[in-house]
């Protein structure tokens, strides 16, 4: 049984940070002694005061910044009053570096000259010598190479942090915003196709039963499978599918109808539901005029290479109809939200091209599926 990798983000939770906190800082301690233990060859007692007197310097760093100074000057933003702040840990430390190297002078023997000078020089100063500004910007180089790593950790954690608040974010807007364009469809869809049936029926038409269960398979397919992330390809078809005989038999023998697809080169792939059916539906809603001679509509619906290839074309009527249409918004929704989805969903993984020609209108889409 292949093992799970550790989630490293369990870590961040509120209830364990505190822990992470406690074995951070007891490795922290651990590598200040050593530090000192193999820099100066001193004994493990004076090598871990040392650690402790490095420890506590880099807690109070770290803790007064992150937990003091950001949230009440920085996140505020009055950045002075922050960056005056920062100067309160310098001269906490060097109280805390003072009382280690007079306890370390006074009630320990230190073996090795270089560290007893450098203690010393600490040890032999007055406290008011210590705190002087002077003092403090020449220990100031030593006091930021001890506090450097578990402040640039705690930066590195932060930036996760944000990263990983941007890609929540970015994810619940794509999926509020794809549900939102998903509520748009759905009615507009039930809508228009309602209209066909109303339109066959006052027409006493024979094959209205017929038509009613394709429209009974196509509200069954938007209720339970449109809501899902992925559908298969060859559910998708048939939906469109049965949309086109649905509108096939309101124009009737008026227009010249084609839908051409391959259910077999459909299996096996997946297709974010709903997504080319605004295409055909504004095609037939408002790209066809039965008034011209010889209307017409192709649809082609294919695989090919992992490929999707989706084309619709219909004759064009009269201009200034196309226009109105166009300027009026209708059937513009629909469109707008298709190719807001597919940049939202497929991003790089797709092209669209519309063509307006003079006596026609068409539309190729190709998707990259998965």
């Amino acid at each position: 049984m292949k093992p799970r990798p550790f989630n490293f983000t369990r870590l961040l939770i509120p209830e364990n940070v505190k822990y992470v906190h406690i074995v951070f800082w007891c490795i922290m301690l651990t590598l200040y002694t050593l530090n000192i233990m193999f820099l100066y060859s001193t004994n493990g007692v004076i090598s871990l005061i040392f650690g402790l007197r490095n420890l506590l310097g880099a807690m109070f760093f770290f803790y007064f910044i992150f937990y003091v100074l950001v949230p009440v000057f920085l996140k505020r933003k009055e950045r002075v009053l922050f960056f005056l702040g920062l100067l309160v840990p310098f001269w906490i430390w060097a109280v805390i570096n003072y009382s280690f190297m007079t306890l370390l002078i006074n009630y320990f023997s230190i073996s090795d000259r270089d560290l007893l000078a450098s203690v010393k020089v600490i040890a032999d100063k007055s406290i008011w010598q210590i705190l002087a500004p002077h003092t403090i910007f020449q220990t100031s180089i030593g006091v930021l190479m001890i506090v450097t790593p578990p402040i640039t950790i705690k930066l590195v954690e932060e930036i996760s942090r944000a990263m990983t608040r941007a890609l929540r974010l970015e994810r619940d807007n794509l999926n509020l915003e794809v549900s939102f364009l998903r509520s748009q469809l759905n009615p507009h869809f039930l809508f228009n196709t309602l209209n066909n049936i109303y339109s066959l029926s006052v027409r006493n038409n024979p094959k209205a039963p017929e038509l009613i269960m394709q429209l009974s398979d196509m509200l069954r397919y938007t209720l339970y499978e449109s809501n899902r992330e992925v559908v298969d390809l060859s559910k998708e078809a048939d939906f469109l599918y049965n949309y086109v005989q649905l509108e096939k038999a309101r124009y009737g023998k008026d227009v010249d109808i084609q839908f051409v697809y391959n259910s077999e080169s459909l299996e096996g792939f997946k297709i974010v539901p709903l997504l080319t059916f605004p295409f055909i539906e504004n095609s037939f809603k408002h790209g066809l005029d039965t008034t011209t001679k010889n209307p017409w509509l192709r649809i082609s619906f294919e695989v090919e290479d992992n490929t999707l290839f989706f084309e619709i074309a219909n004759s064009k009527g009269d201009e200034s109809l196309f226009k109105h249409n166009k300027e009026s918004g209708t059937g513009g929704i629909g469109i707008a939200n298709t190719q807001k989805r597919l940049s939202l969903l497929y991003q790089n993984k797709y092209s669209l091209s519309i063509n307006n020609n003079p006596d026609s209108h068409s539309i190729n889409l190709n998707i990259t599926l998965i």
